[in-house]
């Protein structure tokens, strides 16, 4: 009978005890309105491929029981139906023997939850619940209330918007370096010569001397220069001269004899030519008795023993015969002189000097279709430059790479104008050719850029920054490496990599704006000079932002005009939420 009673009355606190625990999980699901939530920054944000979710959660005095525990697990609940869970956290009384935290029950209490998730496309329109589950002792219950069905809406992802602004700079050409050459000089001036050669004090022509390989082709030049186009006859000079032996006086009537008789056999030569007048004009006629400047020249470049013996005499003596007297006392060595340099001297030298036309821009990318291997490697290389048609500068390129195999500026810049083209893959083959041929600061940044094109962040980043291990970077690294920050979240680091950049950027406006400078963003939308559809997109999230409604608007209408399916991704871009019931807004989105 006594352990009938004992069961009875334990039977009868358990009961006890059990209702006491749902009357108190009762009373604090009754007051759950009480509690304070709030969500930083709401919406969520998207940066770096990841939502971090703020939850601060408050409670009044005399709310949590001491012996109760509160279990919250935040959901995101996505556009396409399904739920992604966060890690859960427990909240507890002052009594619990836990790993939660504690709330005092005299004085309330608070606690902040954060945490990061990985993004996915379907979040972009999603909900934040958070389910609270109350647990006293054995007993548990759900505690409801309305606002945990929508803590925060959906997340903001403008970051994403990088990769579009990564193709329209693709394409603008900044994201790629090009490889640029200096104009030519060009050396307008050719001349074409040959040399008649005379017997000791005589000045009749020799036959042999006439028909030489080269009289003849000097010959053929001159004629030849009426039909060309490009180089016209400037002068034909006719210098005749005396080697230094003998009486002055005699040198100097022989040199002024050779001189008429080299421009007695030029007019021969010449005088059946439509133009014989005037390439008589142009002829030039000097002498010189005593060849001095070419003896010593011959003697500087001549193997004859014991040269430096004459050449000191030249230093020393200025008169002609003082001079000719001293080399003729070194017996030895003049006769070498008499045998191998004196005759070298008796001569007349004929030039035909030529003026070139200077060739333009379009001549130089003309030619290098037409004819490129009449053009030299610097002016080849220029030529690409010299014409804004891409067709044209494609295959400039395409024949310099042809000619030059082991030059990686060929198939560098074949990549760029691919890349600009958007022809990607083109592109990829062209600045992985580039880079086999040599790896250099442009080769590994043009290569990065394209491992950036592919979502390869991390291996573009080490590439860009081997590139610049090489030497002075390109423009094009310090952008790469720009968006490479705004895909990591670091947009300060961002906005600094693109302050290297001379030319105005989508991507580099896009890091101002993260980086809250929307009105320097907006300056440099507007120094792109550029009217794509994302550059207006982007002046009317500035615009929002701002709370400039007529950049919002306007710049909205031009986007939707230039892309028609920005018109569905601005209706749930919570950029714009605060405009989703506006008129104009649904008006220009509907």
């Amino acid at each position: 009978m006594k352990k009938t009673m004992f069961n009875f009355l334990a039977i009868l606190v358990t009961v006890a005890v059990f209702f006491s625990s749902c009357a108190s999980l009762k009373k604090m699901a009754q007051r759950a309105s009480e509690i304070k939530y709030e969500v930083k920054p709401s919406p969520l944000e998207m940066h770096a491929k990841s939502v971090k979710v703020n939850i601060s959660v408050s409670f009044p005095q005399k709310y949590f029981l001491k012996k109760a525990e509160l279990i919250c697990t935040p959901v995101l609940k996505n556009s396409d139906g399904t739920e992604t869970a966060l890690e859960q956290f427990t909240l507890q009384g002052e009594d619990v023997q836990g790993q939660g935290t504690t709330i005092k029950y005299e004085g309330g209490g608070s606690f902040n939850y954060e945490k990061a998730i990985a993004y996915v496309d379907p979040m972009r329109s999603s909900v934040l619940q958070m389910r609270v589950q109350g647990k006293m002792k054995t007993k548990t219950m759900d505690i409801k209330d309305p606002r945990l069905e929508k803590l925060a809406v959906g997340v903001i992802t403008t970051p994403e918007l990088v990769e579009g602004g990564l193709k329209l700079d693709v394409t603008s050409g900044t994201a790629f370096t090009f490889t640029s050459a200096a104009k030519p000089v060009q050396d307008l001036t050719s001349i074409f010569s040959a040399d008649l050669h005379y017997d000791m004090q005589q000045s009749s022509l020799k036959s042999t001397e006439a028909t030489s390989e080269d009289v003849k082709k000097l010959i053929d030049a001159i004629i030849a220069s009426k039909d060309n186009q490009e180089k016209k006859l400037k002068a034909i000079e006719v210098s005749s001269f005396a080697s230094p032996d003998g009486p002055q006086t005699l040198n100097d009537n022989l040199s002024k004899d050779r001189t008429k008789t080299a421009d007695k056999f030029l007019n021969d030569k010449l005088k059946k030519e439509p133009n014989a007048k005037d390439l008589k004009s142009s002829m030039v006629e000097k002498s010189t008795a005593e060849d001095w400047e070419g003896f010593e020249k011959a003697m500087q470049s001549s193997t004859i023993k014991d040269k430096d013996l004459v050449l000191r005499v030249l230093k020393m003596y200025s008169d002609p015969e003082v001079r000719e007297k001293e080399i003729k006392n070194i017996t030895a060595v003049f006769t070498q002189i008499k045998d191998d340099v004196l005759p070298k001297l008796r001569r007349s030298d004929i030039k035909a000097i030529y003026e070139g036309m200077e060739k333009t821009d379009a001549d130089y990318a003309n030619i290098a279709i037409s004819n490129p291997s009449s053009l030299k490697q610097d002016e080849l290389l220029y030529a690409g430059q010299a014409t804004t048609d891409n067709a044209k500068r494609l295959q400039i390129y395409q024949n310099y790479a042809k000619a030059y195999p082991k030059d990686w500026r060929g198939p560098s810049n074949i990549g760029y104008i691919y890349a600009s083209q958007g022809k990607l893959d083109l592109a990829k083959e062209s600045f992985t050719a580039a880079k086999n041929i040599e790896e250099n600061t442009t080769t590994l940044t043009n290569f990065a850029t394209i491992l950036l094109l592919e979502g390869k962040s991390d291996e573009a980043e080490k590439m860009y920054q081997a590139a610049a291990a090489k030497g002075a970077m390109p423009e094009a690294n310090s952008y790469g490496q720009g968006v490479v920050q705004i895909k990591k979240g670091n947009y300060p680091q961002a906005v600094k990599c693109f302050e290297a950049c001379q030319t105005p950027t989508f991507n580099q406006a896009l890091a101002k704006v993260l980086n809250k400078d929307n009105s320097g963003a907006l300056k440099t939308l507007t120094d792109t000079k550029r009217d794509d559809a994302k550059i207006f997109y982007l002046k009317a999230i500035i615009g929002a932002r701002t709370d400039n409604t007529t950049v919002l608007f306007d710049s909205l209408k031009q986007a939707i005009a230039k892309d028609a399916s920005l018109k569905e991704y601005a209706k749930k871009d919570l950029e714009f939420a605060k405009y989703f019931e506006d008129g104009t807004f649904t008006t220009i989105v509907k």
